[in-house]
């Protein structure tokens, strides 16, 4: 009897893998660096750290994107001072070209943002707000609106183009959040002080510096994964943010759905935005001006959005809001005669801002750059009644209890209605942690 025919079995197809194997494998991959004239020595020293694990750490490119930041908004708002002393304008016409560029840097964000969704360009906002600010710095003197318009537009597509790619991180922590939009307060800071004493130096230097934030950026940046779908990222074209499926429910009264209340949420979460805004940019009114309130200010601010994200990652999103507004309200309110209680008061009040951003991006995971404009258009906004005299007597110290308070009420119930829960639960007998 004759031996039957080996039939070999048909090739399987490796099984498909998925947009987060992909983008691990790419990430881990090294990275070639070919440059034309680099010495070899170089070569060899910047190879190892572009493979090195830290130069893929979503912190450390969130802080050479902090890097970029601090000079860009340094950079755009000393352009914007020089030109006002430049052209010799009075008071009110300089204050109102300030006034105009936090419209259009701010308020122009959320268009921006559906831009760069629709259209898949963070990175090209990125490099395009990196080359207005360089330009508003070499715009003649006299040119006050080429240089507002250089100035503002860069600036709005920087912070679009850049917290798009901080977001395609993940939104499951803050901190990367926090480390990126931190150092733009240093930037503002600076810009203010340079740019109002012309004396000190030209401004091209911080052509110069710009140039260098790029530069730790470049070689810490991440590459997008290559997948396609209507993800996040397949929009953005960075990695994705996260599932929208996966975005936590919340339940009312009604046992509705959180999709039902997201307009809700969002809208609460920018209301505690612009209140926020209104409250940090009335603290220092009355109080006696120092070198310590003139450097402390931005520091705290710093320091505020920085850590923030860490302690509200380490505790629980609710729970460092919450502590945060209540701790910072007593401190803001009646510390205006004791300048360090009320810079650690405006330090714990700048912590709630990685939550904040974070969540309106939980909520528009579809949409990241619109996610992040959003908040911005709300700081702007809510820094205007500020402007009006009418309204002065409503921001005096008693009454911005009320207004903290205000804030505190709509950054928890947002939170909530996002389906947030508290990290602890505690009870008389024992504290028992749970996890969202």
């Amino acid at each position: 009897m004759s031996q039957a025919a080996h039939i070999p079995e048909p090739e399987r197809e490796p099984p498909a893998r998925g947009a987060a194997e992909l983008f691990h494998q790419r990430e881990m991959a090294p990275r070639r660096l070919n440059w034309p004239g680099l010495a070899p020595a170089a070569g060899a020293s910047l190879q190892r750290w572009a493979t090195s694990r830290l130069s893929r750490s979503p912190l450390a490119h969130a802080a050479a994107l902090g890097l970029v930041h601090a000079a860009v908004d340094a950079s755009t708002v000393t352009a914007v001072f020089r030109t006002t002393r430049a052209i010799e304008m009075s008071r009110a016409s300089a204050f109102w070209i300030v006034v105009a560029y936090n419209l259009i840097a701010f308020g122009l964000q959320p268009a921006v943002g559906w831009i760069s969704d629709r259209w898949r360009l963070p990175r090209a906002c990125l490099l395009l707000g990196i080359v207005l600010p360089a330009l508003a710095l070499f715009t003649p003197s006299t040119s006050a609106v080429v240089t507002l318009a250089c100035a503002a537009l860069g600036n709005a597509l920087f912070h679009v183009g850049a917290g798009v790619l901080v977001l395609g991180h993940g939104l499951e922590k803050t901190a990367p959040a926090g480390v990126f939009v931190g150092p733009g307060a240093l930037g503002l800071g600076f810009g203010i002080w340079y740019g109002r004493n012309p004396g000190l130096g030209p401004a091209w230097p911080l052509a110069i510096a710009l140039g260098l934030a790029l530069g730790a950026w470049v070689l810490l940046r991440r590459r997008p994964a290559e997948h396609a779908g209507d993800a996040p990222a397949a929009r953005a074209g960075v990695r994705p943010v996260v599932d929208p499926g996966d975005v936590p429910r919340a339940r009312g009264a009604a046992g509705r759905p959180a999709s039902q209340w997201i307009a809700v949420a969002v809208a609460l979460l920018l209301v505690s935005v612009a209140v926020r805004s209104l409250v940090g940019g009335e603290v220092t009114r009355g109080c006696p001006r120092s070198l310590l309130l003139l450097l402390g200010v931005p520091l705290a601010a710093f320091a505020g959005k920085s850590l923030g994200g860490f302690i509200a990652d380490r505790i629980g999103w609710l729970e460092a809001t919450g502590l945060a507004l209540l701790t910072s309200t007593p401190l803001i309110v009646w510390g205006a005669g004791h300048t360090p209680l009320l810079l650690l008061g405006m330090l714990l009040f700048q912590t709630t801002m990685p939550v904040t951003l974070i969540a309106v991006a939980r909520a528009l995971p579809r949409f990241p750059g619109v996610a992040f404009g959003l908040p911005c258009l709300a700081l702007v906004l809510g820094s205007l009644p500020a402007l009006f005299p009418g309204i002065a007597p409503a921001l005096q110290r008693p009454q911005l209890l009320g207004w903290a308070a205000l804030a505190l009420a709509s950054v928890i119930t947002g939170l909530w209605l996002l389906g947030l829960r508290p990290a602890h639960v505690f009870s008389f007998t024992k504290e028992k942690r749970i996890t969202t």
